[in-house]
């Protein structure tokens, strides 16, 4: 199933387009046939968030009154879970384990912290005030004055998010924190694929989602790949499946030997007789007026690795026309390249540090030499400092950043 179009660009009057599938993988099309030149080799695996809800189990303590007297003095003078004062003041014993086990948690539940507490006989059984692991490992401690006694504390445990905790690929895991299941299974598996795309696995993955699916895909092409096992932990009420149920393991990688090893990106522009495109840190350009030529045995088609030019160029993002250069950004670089026809004469102008986009549908290209694009802080541009065409990075977005950022903020912590 086709689920999305990133790019589309006219070469020669005809429709350029970088195609997406469900499975995650991208075809190249131009004047509506397939480009073979581009292929997806690599090896890839499809399961789906099949249940869960927003919430999980919270974390609890708990200790007993074991002793003590009504003679005034044997109180329960400070009980902590860390530095969190549970009682605002003493709890005296009466004489009763169990009453005074029932005094405490009232005293808890009222007290000055967001714990609450509940007796059973003489055993006080502390909850933290949210649900989920972190407040797992916190200590209890109590000091008691006078013949008062307390005995079996047990720390904060037990804490449970509603959440996949781990996601391993041949043993090795391949997301950085657990994922709590949040709003929907949409939601849950957009927030999986980002959390895959942005943990440094070894070897790497990423991931897309489509709906509740979401497709776990090798960096590279190659065979090597397949029968990779995939075990996916959860915790909670959520639970996922494999599509199909049977594949619980990477399947479908390719061999450079028996298919091209360029593996196709989601941006294209053309630019100087040829169409370009991005695909991780590669910038392919395909042959001189033959859009569907991109292997480097056809006349000007190649491409340039910019990660071994600059840092922060691991994952481009976009390009634009920037007088007669181009401009190629990544989310903290940007590279001023002068391309030609003439591969040969392909040469870097100029790199721009900390600066780039996390949108390419923001870069806007406007006139021959100035290029609006979204920023991690904010709106900026690109433009000329002076009669050379040096390129600067101008603040244009001030009067409107602050919202802008609170925006950026909000959807990167999906």
């Amino acid at each position: 199933e086709l689920t999305d179009v990133p790019s589309v660009e006219f070469y020669n009057g005809q429709l350029y387009a970088a195609a997406q599938f469900a499975d995650g993988r991208i075809y190249h099309y131009y004047n509506g046939v397939r480009i073979t030149d581009w292929f997806d080799g690599r090896a890839r695996s499809t399961f789906e968030v099949t249940a869960g809800s927003a919430g999980g189990t919270a974390a609890t303590a708990s200790f007993q009154v074991t002793g003590g007297t009504s003679n005034p003095g044997d109180e329960l003078r400070i009980l902590r879970v860390n530095t969190v004062d549970l009682i605002s003041t003493p709890v005296s014993h009466n004489g009763s384990n169990s009453l005074t086990a029932s005094n405490v948690a009232s005293a808890i539940t009222s007290g000055p912290s967001a714990y609450t507490a509940i007796a059973s006989s003489n055993t006080v059984t502390i909850t933290a005030p949210a649900v989920g692991i972190s407040y797992n490992g916190l200590l209890l401690t109590t000091e008691q004055d006078g013949a008062f006694t307390v005995g079996n504390l047990a720390h904060m445990s037990g804490g449970i998010d509603n959440a996949i905790t781990a996601i391993t690929i041949d043993g090795v895991n391949s997301i950085g924190d657990q994922i709590s299941w949040e709003t929907s299974h949409t939601y849950t598996a957009l927030k999986i694929a980002e959390a895959i795309n942005d943990f440094a696995s070894g070897p790497e993955y990423e991931a897309t989602s489509v709906n509740q699916f979401v497709n776990i895909i090798a960096k590279e092409s190659g065979s090597s790949y397949n029968n990779k096992a995939i075990a996916i932990t959860t915790s909670g009420n959520v639970t996922t499946a494999f599509d199909p149920a049977s594949q619980t393991y990477l399947d479908g990688g390719a061999d450079a030997n028996t298919i091209n090893a360029y593996s196709p990106g989601k941006f294209i522009i053309p630019v100087k007789t040829k169409m370009y495109a991005l695909s991780d840190s590669l910038l392919h350009f395909s042959g001189i007026d033959t859009p569907t030529e991109w292997n480097d045995t056809t006349t000007g088609a190649g491409f340039i690795n910019l990660a071994n030019h600059s840092r922060g160029s691991e994952d481009l993002k976009a390009i634009a026309t920037y007088f007669d250069n181009i401009a190629v950004l990544a989310e903290e670089a940007i590279q001023i390249w002068f391309v030609d026809p003439d591969e040969n004469l392909n040469q870097q102008i100029q790199v721009l540090q900390n600066t780039g986009t996390i949108a390419p549908d923001s870069v806007v290209e406007f006139g021959e030499n100035d290029v609006f694009y979204l920023s991690l802080s904010g709106l900026r541009s690109l433009r000329s400092r002076d009669s050379s065409n040096a390129a600067f990075v101008g603040d244009i977005g001030n009067p409107i950043d602050e919202l802008i950022i609170d925006q950026i903020q909000a959807n990167r912590s999906v």
